[in-house]
């Protein structure tokens, strides 16, 4: 009896240790989902790097908990006066709860007063294309170009020929040195749209952004009216790779620090194994 029931305490630390290591989303960071994008003016005497700080502590850890999140994103704009953020969740309602909740977070918080939106938006993604075939690290540190589209014809992508077309600027963004990723999202009216890449560096991102808003100019403005931003990833949450915040630290964890409060599954694990080892010896005794 005492053999059975230590295999049944091992077959529950096994389990533990499978649930520790497991992320929201399975194993790779997901190709579609909803986008939610927040560019804010900054308009008391806080820096954009202050900004970014008071998401991070405050608001990372409660929206990297909420239903079906996959990612939350923020980056510096290339202006010091804004700064933007994005999550991507798995429906438009989830995606929608975390927009409200980011205005809620600014409301009821020490940056009320401090910023007021700019340009937010709530779109379904169209296209999503990685220079990996599996997603399983964040882009911190990186750089993040991205292009809201205010399109005067709601029928941009409405011809039939949507992936062919994304697959086009996909190929021109893939021969950009330094390329990661690219993103097409879209409103649900389609008179706006959503565009983001990241990018190894500055000079790619800025390459990415500086090709579409000439073409733009060269077709006579057919892509509507473009508002582009770019700068450093600052912080990058990723269900697939499971580095989601402790609310007891700013630092931001790296891709080993898993769930359990920013302990590293490995090491959480180990200590599990360890201190049941005991007790199931002591049962064998």
């Amino acid at each position: 009896m005492k053999f059975a029931s230590a295999i049944v305490v091992l077959s529950a630390i096994a389990d533990a240790a499978l649930m520790v290591g497991a992320s929201t989303c399975g194993d790779c960071q997901p190709s579609s989902g909803y986008l939610v994008t927040r560019l804010w003016n900054i308009v008391g005497n806080l820096t954009d790097q202050d900004v970014i700080d008071e998401f991070h502590s405050g608001f990372a850890p409660e929206v990297t908990k909420m239903d079906g999140f996959y990612r939350y994103t923020a980056a510096k704009t290339g202006n010091e006066s804004t700064v933007f953020f994005m999550n991507i969740f798995d429906t438009a309602d989830h995606a929608h709860s975390a927009q409200e909740a980011a205005k809620k977070f600014v409301e009821e918080g020490n940056l009320n007063g401090n910023i007021s939106p700019n340009i937010f938006t709530e779109d379904e993604i169209i296209a999503y294309y990685n220079s990996e075939e599996c997603v399983k690290t964040d882009s911190n540190g990186h750089f993040l170009a991205t292009r809201f589209n205010a399109q005067d014809n709601p029928s941009l992508f409405s011809s039939g020929n949507v992936t062919s077309d994304m697959n086009e600027a996909n190929d021109s963004f893939k021969a950009i040195s330094g390329y990661l990723s690219f993103v097409a999202s879209q409103s649900v009216d389609a008179t706006t749209s959503f565009f983001f890449n990241f990018y190894e560096t500055a000079a790619g991102a800025q390459a990415a952004n500086d090709e579409i808003l000439t073409m733009n100019a060269e077709e006579n403005y057919v892509m509507g009216n473009i508002t582009p931003t770019m700068g450093e990833i600052e912080f990058d949450y990723l269900c697939s790779v499971g580095n989601f915040p402790d609310s007891k630290t700013d630092e931001t964890p790296t891709a080993d620090a898993k769930v359990m409060g920013g302990v590293s599954s490995s090491a959480f694990t180990h200590r599990l194994y360890g201190s049941v080892y005991a007790a199931v010896v002591a049962m064998l005794m």
